[in-house]
């Protein structure tokens, strides 16, 4: 044999070993985080916020998910659009939060497309679930969320 048919069996035999010890590694390529997880079937939510999220959920089709938390006739909403709606997401939120508005009077609502409201707002819930928050810390936070969905304008 010559010498570059042994190079190449000897790197066709690493690479074989490469890709052998590769595959075997019980590791999976999903890179999602745990904070994708759908946590919106907590059951803790008052009447008037279940029955808003049920008709915001009916009058647009482009939303494929919500969360809101209501305090003292605020409501917080996050909504998350279908893929083709994206680049109109920021106009579906404002419709949506007209639409809560016009149905709903007495309810002050902000509605975000902003997925990091999404996420606080399912925190919020899931400590109010677990019981591991005190009114003063729910205010507290409740507060925060509210300032979150700011825009500069306000």
């Amino acid at each position: 044999m010559s010498r570059s048919n042994i190079k190449k069996l000897i790197v066709l035999q690493i690479l074989l070993l490469l890709i052998m010890f590769g595959c075997t590694n019980n590791q999976t390529l999903d890179s999602s985080p745990n904070e994708q997880l759908n946590i919106q079937y907590i059951s803790h939510t008052n009447e008037k916020e279940h029955q808003i999220n049920q008709s915001v959920n009916q009058y647009f089709d482009e939303v494929v998910d919500l969360t809101s938390i209501t305090y003292n006739n605020e409501m917080i909403m996050a909504i998350k659009v279908d893929q083709l709606s994206q680049f109109n997401e920021q106009k579906i939120a404002k419709e949506v939060e007209s639409y809560i508005k016009d149905s709903y009077p007495k309810i002050k609502a902000k509605v975000s497309s902003d997925y990091k409201i999404f996420l606080e707002i399912n925190r919020l819930k899931d400590k109010i679930t677990n019981q591991d928050l005190a009114k003063t810390d729910f205010n507290k936070e409740f507060k925060q969320i509210k300032e979150l969905t700011k825009t500069p304008k306000e």
